[in-house]
């Protein structure tokens, strides 16, 4: 029979362990940020970074979804990334973003469903292949698993200010 050596330790830590994970027995988002710093593109090289806001839904210990959330400037080096089609596509906008998500599974949490949300808040979406062939390229991309994600662009008429609500079932309201 093992003996252990430090009894009240082996206590104290079994406690920590189980009341640590036992806030995530039900479903919760958490949210974020995601930097990509810099870029290159042909002869370009920039330094300034595309910072996603990140907003996680978690069922129990399982990711469902992460939407990666980020409001493009047409000034901005990664509009070098969109393909012509894209960049026409969100010079259009008043608020103009680009938005990457991942799915755990497809049929509890569809694609459709996602791009539902987001045209309920005013949404028109393409989807960015072109941008999506850079990004993953990127060694921030790279190392951050986002070959998994799903690249869009996001364009509305309404100010940038205005709130993204998301309605997933199960979860409360989430606002990007």
């Amino acid at each position: 029979m093992y003996k252990i050596k430090y009894p009240l330790l082996f206590i104290f830590f079994t406690i920590q362990l189980l009341t640590s994970c036992s806030h995530l027995v039900k479903n919760e988002t958490h949210s974020g940020t995601l930097p990509i710093r810099g870029g290159i593109y042909r002869d370009k090289n920039w330094k300034e970074s595309l910072v996603f806001s990140r907003t996680s839904w978690y069922q129990e210990f399982s990711l469902k979804l992460e939407i990666l959330n980020s409001s493009l400037a047409m000034q901005s080096p990664f509009t070098n990334w969109l393909g012509e089609a894209e960049l026409q596509f969100l010079q259009k906008c008043s608020d103009a973003r680009i938005v990457l998500f991942y799915l755990w599974d497809n049929t509890e949490i569809t694609s459709a469903m996602v791009l539902n949300q987001f045209e309920k808040n005013g949404f028109n979406f393409i989807k960015l292949n072109d941008f999506n062939k850079h990004l993953i390229a990127h060694p921030d991309a790279q190392e951050k698993s986002l070959r998994v994600y799903q690249a869009y662009g996001m364009c509305r008429q309404a100010p940038a200010a205005q709130d993204i609500n998301i309605d997933i079932p199960g979860f409360q309201t989430t606002k990007l």
